[in-house]
């Protein structure tokens, strides 16, 4: 059975990001932005991307450890590559 997941990427006060999963987008980002998670407290946290991603388990976690491969050696390329798979144009935002 395959299972919905959100892969999500939080900007951070000091230019780091944090890259996590999560099954419900909405409840997870409330918990950064209230403060009552310990990796993202009083650091900002603004969410800059989220996918859905259905697949296995193992699947899922691929996709994080990859992108979290991808912050580790290119942050700054980071987002650009994660955004050049969005459809053209872009988000348009506001």
């Amino acid at each position: 059975m395959h299972k919905t997941s959100y892969l999500f990427v939080l900007s951070l006060d000091g230019g780091e990001y944090y890259v996590s999963q999560t099954k419900n987008l909405k409840h997870e980002m409330e918990q950064h932005y209230l403060g009552n998670k310990p990796d993202t407290k009083n650091r900002n946290p603004q969410l800059v991307w989220s996918e859905r991603m259905t697949g296995e388990d193992s699947d899922l976690e691929k996709q994080v450890e990859h992108t979290r491969t991808m912050y580790q050696q290119d942050p700054d390329g980071m987002l650009h590559r994660l955004q050049s798979r969005l459809p053209l144009g872009g988000i348009v935002w506001g």
